[in-house]
């Protein structure tokens, strides 16, 4: 008999065994509010959540995978003019399962790796590849720095050649 997880949107199972949720393909899915995301509040990011979904399966290699899909929001601070941006984040990853950390750092390739264990944390499996997937240098699509436009503040340093030239 399978492991069924619940359909309801909020019942998922905190953890999961990796290996059966990939060998019977099993699915999960509900949302994660910003209270079960801790290190993405950490890194700056704010959200109101993000719907997720976990499927269990083989690779394109026929070894056992996680597909792991998320979709929401962050609002983070842009790096050119610091107001608030927000930014739609869409998350869409295949995890091979290792059975050790020394097979995760022996692989030489390109393929994304968890550790198989038989209590996986779900939020801190979709946390992962949503951090994964913020961006580098957020900020809006067309915006201005600071003091780039013509009202613009003088430069500090123009006022300090001041001084220097008073002195």
């Amino acid at each position: 008999m399978s492991n069924a997880f619940p359909r309801t949107p909020n019942a998922f199972p905190r953890t999961i065994d990796g290996r059966t949720v990939a060998r019977e393909e099993l699915a999960i899915h509900g949302r994660l509010g910003a209270e079960a995301l801790p290190r993405l509040a950490a890194s700056g990011a704010a959200t109101e959540g993000f719907e997720f979904a976990i499927r269990g399966g083989r690779n394109a290699q026929g070894k056992d995978c996680l597909r792991i899909e998320a979709r929401g929001a962050v609002e983070m601070s842009c790096q050119r003019c610091i107001a608030p941006t927000r930014m739609g984040i869409d998350v869409d990853t295949e995890l091979e399962l290792a059975d050790s950390d020394e097979e995760i750092a022996a692989a030489d390739d390109d393929v994304d790796r968890a550790l198989a264990t038989p209590a996986m944390p779900v939020a801190a499996l979709v946390e992962d590849e949503i951090l994964l997937a913020l961006p580098m240098v957020p900020r809006h699509a067309e915006c201005e720095a600071p003091g780039s436009r013509d009202d613009a503040v003088a430069s500090p340093f123009a006022a300090l050649g001041t001084l220097r030239r008073v002195h």
